[in-house]
């Protein structure tokens, strides 16, 4: 009995440290050194002071979930020796419990009362690095994200990580030289990832979604605003297009069904005409029936088919047009964001450009196109809502519209100019009466307006905020009037490079003009 309780008291001194391991203090602080030593997996038996844990040059291939934790011995347990030293327990009790020790592997305190787990509470630094790591679970450093300021992963064989594996870990992390496959996951997994400054540009992509990425360093590939997510878009559309390729189909037998049993009623119609008399009519005789169709002496069946379709065809109805001059200045303006005056002014600039070349079939005026499209760009509505408020059809309103939008173009070399229709001292004075800052000349900044997909170069058109968009830079007065538009950039490009290679960089780079804009984060000027 004494010779069992001190072994087991023996057993629980030296959980201390890890076996194969050595613990040494430095400046008050438990240092785990367990670097090659040939381990295959990360230490269970950890203690809960732990500051420092060394395990490089190992044989570590896989990081489970809650890795890093200690392992401590409940109350139940110590009761136990404490039992056992008093004599208190029968031999044949002693006996049956180191049966169980020796037909389990673990200890045989922990096979016979449950364990508590608690997280390393005060680990600093841990040295991961040389090892041969292929993978991490997700959990992999739950339990010392908020304590661990040093994290060592370099010189590895991971290829990928989990996307939230370094969520809510604050610490420094080196990630170099390891075979890295540059796509979405590593993308998402980079986000919540501070990177040590040192070993940051060591990050290759030995493997990547995109050719053209292979070889080059990982912080250039993402600098450049590539987007690897991308891929996964793709496939998505490639799924709606099934989809819509099936419905497509449904409608098409659908509208062949239709026609089908249109043509059996017309030919029922036909055959119930031939049962009908006959009306005498004078040899020679014709009668003229609607649409043109001419009926002789021979009332044939296709005769009667044309009596039929003329019967059926439905006629054009031409509803009353609205006269925008008729109604009140705040009715306009809350419709079409113009008064009426306005109005007048950009249909006398676009009329040229809008104008009928005939007034067959009641075309429009083109101060009625003008309305049209200005009460679109009001309210971006569906087409066929703008046609009910205009009285109009649906596709008289999409022509309108892009009758309206290619005309803007013509006056814009006029209208739109840097600085400003102003004086330059109007404008600065303008800008200083606004915040106090002296020598400004407008305000840039860059909108994304989304597009649908196109079908070349899909992924350049994708942004930052995963929807296809063109990257707009606008530069406005005090005013809010705009001064310049650069409006001819994917969304993937960021606003610094449309800054540097717009006209208006150009002119401030030559000392055309004094460099007076207002600075926005992204815009190094």
């Amino acid at each position: 009995m004494m010779m069992m309780m001190t072994t087991t008291m023996m057993m629980v001194v030296t959980a201390g440290c890890p076996w194969r391991c050595h613990c040494v203090e430095r400046d008050a602080a438990l240092v785990v050194q367990c670097a090659s030593r040939n381990l295959e997996h990360v230490p269970t038996d950890l203690p809960a002071d732990t500051a420092v844990l060394l395990l490089s040059s190992n044989q570590i291939h896989h990081l489970p979930a809650a890795a890093f934790q200690k392992m401590v011995l409940p109350m139940a347990a110590l009761a136990l020796l404490e039992d056992l030293a008093n004599g208190a327990i029968r031999r044949e009790r002693v006996f049956r419990e180191r049966e169980d020790l020796l037909a389990n592997d673990d200890n045989w305190l922990i096979s016979r009362f449950r364990m508590c787990d608690k997280g390393l509470g005060h680990l600093r630094e841990l040295d991961l690095s040389h090892n041969v790591i292929e993978s991490a679970d997700v959990d992999a450093f739950r339990d010392v994200a908020t304590s661990l300021r040093e994290l060592d992963l370099s010189d590895n064989r991971l290829a990928g990580i989990p996307a939230d594996a370094f969520a809510g870990v604050s610490a420094r992390v080196h990630l170099a030289r390891n075979p890295w496959h540059c796509g979405c996951a590593l993308q998402e997994a980079l986000r919540h990832v501070r990177l040590d400054p040192e070993t940051a540009g060591r990050l290759g992509c030995a493997t990547a979604s995109r050719p053209e990425f292979v070889g080059l360093p990982v912080v250039r590939a993402l600098d450049s605003g590539v987007n690897f997510c991308n891929f996964h878009h793709r496939t998505t559309d490639v799924a709606m297009f099934v989809a819509m390729f099936c419905w497509f189909s449904m409608v098409t037998a659908y509208v062949v069904c239709y026609v089908r049993h249109n043509q059996e009623d017309t030919r029922r119609h036909a055959d119930y005409l031939k049962l009908l008399p006959n009306a005498p009519a004078t040899a020679g005789t014709v009668v003229v029936v609607g649409g043109g169709g001419i009926v002789g002496k021979d009332y044939d069946t296709d005769s009667k088919a044309v009596i039929i379709r003329n019967a059926l065809r439905r006629e054009r109805i031409f509803r009353p047009r609205l006269d925008i001059s008729s109604f009140p200045e705040a009715f306009l303006f809350e419709r079409y964001r113009f008064s009426s005056a306005t109005i007048i002014y950009v249909n006398h600039i676009l009329r040229p450009y809008i104008s009928n070349l005939t007034h067959r079939g009641r075309a429009l005026t083109s101060e009625q196109t003008l309305s049209i499209a200005l009460r679109f760009f009001a309210n971006g509505s569906f087409l066929y809502n703008i046609g009910d408020a205009e009285h109009i059809g649906k596709a008289t309103v999409c022509r309108a519209v892009r009758k309206v939008t290619l005309a803007l173009k013509h006056p814009l070399p006029a209208m739109v100019v840097f600085p400003g229709h102003k004086p330059v001292r109007i404008i600065k004075e303008e800008f200083h009466r606004i915040a106090g800052l002296p020598n400004v000349l407008g305000c840039i900044d860059g909108t994304h307006v989304p597009i649908t997909a196109p079908s070349e170069n899909e992924w350049d058109y994708a942004n930052r905020k995963s929807f296809h968009s063109i990257n707009v830079q606008i530069i406005c007065d005090a005013a809010c009037i705009i001064t310049n538009v650069e409006a001819k950039w994917p969304g993937s490009v960021h606003d610094s490079r449309i800054y540097r290679e717009c006209r208006l960089s150009n002119r401030f780079a030559r000392g055309k003009e004094a460099k007076a804009l207002y600075k926005v984060r992204c815009f190094p000027l």
